[in-house]
């Protein structure tokens, strides 16, 4: 997998309102998360941003792992947004085309019920402080696949 590292300055309130905000670090790396299901059943591929500062994979026959720390010290997450473009194919669920404040989980699904589906995203994420500057970019493939038994 391949990354973008920066570090950055934000002084924007913190969750739940209040002065604050501070430095944190922002990581996104390309990466794919595959959902397999066996017939008859649903596989589905999910990316999440968390407030835990983790990025999680989430899928259908081997639940939820973490990539990745999107934001670290993750008491700052609250100062980012995020900005998913669909790239190819289709979601289920998960905003696209707007910028999405951090100060909630975000995620973006795909599933199928037949056959497979794959999904390609471009995440941004930038400070609200500073929404002229993305921190950090990558790629985000979701796939979710029906394998017969």
């Amino acid at each position: 997998m391949s990354g973008i590292l920066l570090a950055c300055i934000a002084s924007t309130g913190a969750a739940g309102g209040g002065g604050g905000g501070g430095a944190g670090i922002v990581n996104l790396s390309t990466t794919t998360v595959i959902g397999i299901e066996v017939s008859p059943g649903t596989a589905s591929a999910e990316y999440q941003l968390n407030v835990d500062g983790t990025a999680y994979g989430i899928v259908s026959l081997g639940g939820t792992y973490a990539i990745e720390a999107w934001c670290n010290p993750a008491i700052y997450y609250a100062n980012y947004e995020v900005l998913a473009t669909l790239l190819s194919g289709t979601l289920d669920s998960g905003t696209t085309g707007s910028w999405q404040a951090l100060t909630a989980s975000r995620s973006w699904v795909n599933s199928t019920t037949v056959a497979a589906v794959n999904t390609s995203l471009s995440l941004a994420i930038r400070a609200v402080s500073n929404p002229g500057v993305v921190l950090a970019s990558a790629n985000v493939n979701l796939s979710s696949e029906i394998v017969t038994a």
